[in-house]
């Protein structure tokens, strides 16, 4: 058993040193994703629970990471999804995201071939998020009655962030580049800013 630890670097150089065999979950491509989906002023709060208030996908991103290549980016994904059961975007989700109705309207797919694009992108490898963004396509799945068969291995983000001695709690995936003490440019809350965030800090403890 080791030693008890008496401050947070200490904390965290002991945790890391437990956690090392994470590394070999980032030895081949991987997927990082991220999603933007219909949400109003208060609705994280509510768990979505207010009347006709759905969390229908809006924007999917993702990246991959090739770290035989240094953590090099080496493919990207990103599109927007019309939504249909609220097909008005809310203010307060365009100010969240800079999203506009005309992006929508002049950019969006439906969600059927949006899915059909990403698990094409996939093409079976592991794919991470943060805080299990695999669930919305379930979700959208069972709203639009779509089939998703990506054929691969989905992994929460937010438990590697805990083992690495940092508090997921402090961070949203767009953010989460600050536990890694790095500097990025993009805007939070556009998915595939938050995918590259995600990214620079797999990077960070695994590269």
């Amino acid at each position: 058993m080791s030693q008890a630890v008496t401050n947070l670097a200490d904390y965290k150089a002991d945790m890391m040193a437990k956690c090392a065999h994470l590394k070999h979950y980032f030895e081949k491509p991987f997927i990082v994703m991220d999603t933007e989906f219909t949400s109003w002023e208060g609705a994280m709060l509510r768990d979505w629970s207010g009347p006709n208030e759905w969390r229908e996908m809006v924007q999917i991103a993702a990246v991959e990471i090739d770290p035989t290549q240094g953590f090099k980016e080496t493919a990207h994904f990103d599109v927007l999804v019309k939504p249909q059961w609220n097909a008005e975007l809310s203010p307060y989700f365009s100010e969240l995201t800079a999203i506009s109705q005309a992006d929508i309207e002049s950019k969006g797919l439906m969600f059927a071939e949006a899915a059909d694009k990403f698990a094409q992108f996939i093409n079976g490898k592991d794919v991470w998020s943060y805080g299990g963004d695999e669930k919305i396509f379930w979700e959208n799945c069972m709203f639009y009655n779509t089939e998703f068969k990506p054929n691969c291995n989905f992994f929460d983000a937010r438990l590697v962030v805990k083992m690495m001695g940092d508090n997921p709690g402090n961070y949203s995936s767009g953010t989460l580049y600050k536990a890694a003490g790095i500097n990025m440019d993009g805007h939070v809350h556009n998915a595939l800013h938050d995918c590259r965030s995600v990214g620079q800090y797999l990077k960070h403890h695994f590269g």
